[in-house]
């Protein structure tokens, strides 16, 4: 299979495409699949985006790669002998999660962790402990998308009397935190905010219609100081008419908000304040 893609690549390297300084890249996977090739246009010895899993075919400049997709299992970055020193954005793909001993034993082999203001976790739940270790080593992160965080094996009052808990609240950055598929809780949504009480937007798609209300008011209290940078929400709901709605009467009832907006994009409900 992969040989007959490879019949198909060389017709790009004539010199129609040459002359018109159109150069392509192509890259085996070693993960999901092996039949996978991937195969995209690049700057001449330039790209970036790099997917960590996968045999490089040609000469790169890896000073180029900005963003690093780690693909199957987190174990494949042991198999990369190169560096990325401007690598700011990580994402985690196919099941793939930074855990355990990841953080601080392999990833800084590879990229400059203080560089780092992006981290994206698709498809598996990344544990509450494990985005405080990660907060704490990769201090300038200002965005975090996540599928969805644990706080299962820990105590949401005690672990917030931990040093390390208190460091990081003081000292990260983080201004923008999206959960993807998180039954999120009042509970969690207090334990967020103390741990990053610099938020300036928060996004949730799944599991957050029963508490819209609850959280407008946990976030707009006066006794809230955690959360006093946050100004816009974002919600993924289907019928978002009838939650604007009753959105709005909750606020104008409960006196939450004098001057803010309510709008509707694409099923994404935002309050802006």
């Amino acid at each position: 299979m992969i040989s007959s893609y490879e019949n198909l690549i060389k017709n790009f390297t004539t010199s129609f495409w040459i002359e018109r300084q159109w150069f392509f890249s192509t890259q085996h996977s070693l993960g999901f699949d092996a039949d996978d090739l991937l195969f995209s246009s690049v700057k001449p010895y330039k790209r970036t985006t790099f997917v960590l899993g996968g045999a490089i075919e040609e000469k790169l400049n890896f000073d180029s790669v900005h963003h690093i997709q780690i693909c199957n299992d987190a174990s494949t970055i042991n198999k990369c002998g190169n560096y990325f020193p401007n690598t700011t954005k990580l994402s985690f793909t196919h099941y793939s999660a930074p855990t355990g001993n990841f953080i601080d034993n392999s990833l800084p082999y590879i990229i400059s962790l203080e560089r780092l203001t992006e981290i994206v976790v698709e498809d598996v739940p990344i544990s509450f402990m494990e985005l405080v270790k990660l907060l704490s080593v990769a201090v300038n992160l200002h965005r975090l998308e996540f599928d969805s965080i644990s706080i299962d094996e820990i105590n949401p009052v005690t672990i917030q009397q931990d040093v390390i808990f208190q460091l990081v609240s003081k000292t990260n950055v983080v201004k923008d935190l999206t959960l993807v598929n998180d039954n999120c809780s009042l509970e969690k949504a207090e334990l967020l905010f103390a741990l990053c009480p610099r938020l300036h937007n928060f996004e949730l798609y799944d599991g957050c219609i029963p508490f819209i209300i609850s959280l407008m008011k946990l976030i707009l209290s006066k006794t809230n100081k955690n959360n006093r940078h946050l100004s816009s929400l974002c919600f993924f709901i289907k019928k978002t008419d009838e939650t604007e709605e009753n959105l709005k009467m909750a606020i104008k009832h409960d006196e939450l908000l004098d001057d803010y907006m309510v709008g509707c994009i694409d099923k994404k409900l935002y309050i802006w304040w």
